[in-house]
């Protein structure tokens, strides 16, 4: 539960924030201590709002892939802090040292008694006014690609604070946001915030086809939001004690997220495991610990497969896709007598000189590149999810062809022949409780449009490819989707893995067209 973030952030300010007090009492001259308070929080908040900034633009520190640091503070790797994959970012928006701010901005403003008794009515209206849309226009102009938290969050925290600071005046007070429902709503607001996102999450993975469970199981999470605010939160602040009846109402709390989980669990939902869902097979570069090289330290020379000096070579790259294919493409090479190295990076496809705003994918692009000069096969079978690819903010069906291109031409000028591949469509399971019973019933809900999709990108690199006199293209949408139809199942054999990939075995049902290929390529390059 991810969304926890928010309250483990609060429980290290809390057990922060009373330390300070307590050693500044143990000082002589207590007279000056809110004042001395006033100053060290204005100094750790302006701190935490510096670094929180400078993690937020990407800033290292000098913590990156490859560095002395990251060799040094290899531990960091333990917290989760790794030296790649946008870190900066990432402990900027979840620590707790980088939102401290935000919650100081509070208390300074509860310590230095500002009085609204000398400031004119207009003037409380200005601070309403720019209160109430520093709060609601962000949450029409924020989007996903903006550095934040950064800059960006002291706009919605300085509006929070001016309306703080004139909520307590008789003379601007809205009846509206001081109603009963108001207030109802602002006293559960964090438990609703609590119990909303599982809810939100679960509910419309176990009813798929219902498609308003988003908004009702936000409406729903109001009744499970008001109980622990009435039988947890009060009691804990309130120090009364609990009796048999009041132990009986909490423990539903605990027995209700219980259930819920074993509900889905039984439901068959894609993304955790069940038995629902077949046992799918490990790809050939997933049992050799080659799935995802981005990761991997001199994969190079550990990922190299077959009879080696046999002078056949072949090599498989791109991204998850590549992992997936590998078994096929080895039975071939292996049938061949041949060497196969295994350079698929999950999330990396293989276009050289395309830019993703992923560096590590970049430099291993070059790193792969490399490799494969080095390795000199004499096959290349080149594996991507390009609607995957597409679907990056930053890059556009222009940029996948131009660099398509590129990629090919590059195989050709060093002398390596290419096989294609052309792109998986994906499968959105229709699945419920129901198909606990009915495992037959899972349709792709997407079938249509998804294969239309794959279609179409896979007709555009068709195009690119034929141009080319080594390049083959292999195409499995005829393979995996006869009679026009998209299904998860063919007869009894799994398709989809997850939802955007093949299974092992829908896989190996291209090894006869590859083998094809790579008979009749090793017979042109024969002496």
């Amino acid at each position: 539960m991810r969304h926890l973030w928010s309250l483990g952030v609060e429980e290290q300010f809390y057990w922060f924030f009373p330390l300070l007090p307590y050693f500044l009492l143990r000082r002589k001259n207590v007279i000056r201590l809110n004042q001395k308070l006033l100053i060290y929080l204005a100094v750790i908040a302006v701190t935490s709002l510096s670094l929180c900034i400078a993690l937020s633009n990407g800033f290292d520190f000098g913590y990156f892939l490859g560095s002395r640091l990251a060799f040094h503070l290899e531990f960091l790797g333990h917290l989760g802090i790794y030296p790649y994959d946008h870190w900066p970012q990432k402990v900027a928006f979840f620590s707790a040292p980088t939102r401290f701010w935000e919650i100081l901005t509070g208390a300074l403003l509860a310590l230095s008694k500002l009085t609204s008794q000398n400031i004119k009515s207009y003037q409380f209206r200005i601070f309403k006014l720019v209160g109430w849309t520093g709060i609601l226009v962000p949450i029409f102009l924020l989007k996903t690609s903006m550095k934040f938290p950064g800059f960006l969050a002291v706009i919605p925290v300085l509006s929070t604070a001016a309306l703080l600071y004139c909520g307590c005046d008789v003379r601007t007070r809205f009846s509206f946001v001081d109603s009963k429902v108001m207030r109802f709503f602002g006293d559960i607001s964090y438990s609703w915030y609590l119990w909303h996102w599982p809810l939100i999450v679960f509910l419309p993975r176990i009813f798929p086809t219902f498609a308003l469970m988003k908004f009702v199981a936000a409406l729903l999470s109001v009744i499970p939001a008001y109980g622990s605010f009435r039988l947890i939160e009060q009691r804990f602040r309130t120090h009364s004690k609990a009796g048999k009846k009041n132990i009986a109402s909490i423990s539903t709390f605990a027995i209700v997220p219980l259930t819920l989980s074993l509900l889905i669990a039984s439901s068959g939902v894609n993304f955790i495991k069940s038995d629902l869902l077949p046992k799918y097979e490990k790809s050939f570069a997933l049992k050799n610990d080659c799935a995802s090289v981005k990761f991997k330290e001199n994969w190079a020379a550990s990922c190299n497969f077959g009879t080696s000096g046999s002078g056949f070579r072949a090599a498989i790259v791109g991204d998850s896709h590549a992992g997936a294919a590998s078994d096929a493409v080895f039975e071939v090479v292996n049938e061949f007598g041949g060497e196969l190295l295994v350079a698929p990076a999950s999330s990396c496809p293989f276009l050289l000189n395309i830019k993703l705003d992923d560096l590590i994918c970049e430099q291993l692009n070059k790193d792969r590149a490399s490799a494969i000069t080095n390795f000199k096969p004499q096959v290349v079978y080149l594996a991507n999810d390009y609607l995957f690819l597409l679907s990056r903010e930053s890059v556009n069906l222009g940029d996948v062809t131009d660099h398509f291109r590129q990629t090919l031409q590059w195989f050709s000028d060093i002398g390596i022949s290419t096989i294609v591949q052309g792109q998986v469509p994906t499968c959105e399971y229709d699945m419920s409780v129901l198909n606990k019973v009915l495992k037959h019933s899972m349709r792709c809900l997407n079938k249509e449009s998804s294969k239309t999709a794959a279609y179409e990108i896979s007709r555009v690199l068709k195009s690119i490819a034929d141009a080319f006199t080594n390049t083959n293209f292999v195409d499995p949408l005829p393979i995996i989707c006869p009679d026009s139809e998209c299904e998860p199942f063919i007869g009894q054999m799994s398709i989809f893995e997850g939802r955007t990939h093949l299974t092992v075995t829908a896989n190996k049902l291209l090894k006869p067209e590859i083998e094809e290929v790579v008979h009749r390529l090793i017979s042109q390059v024969a002496p």
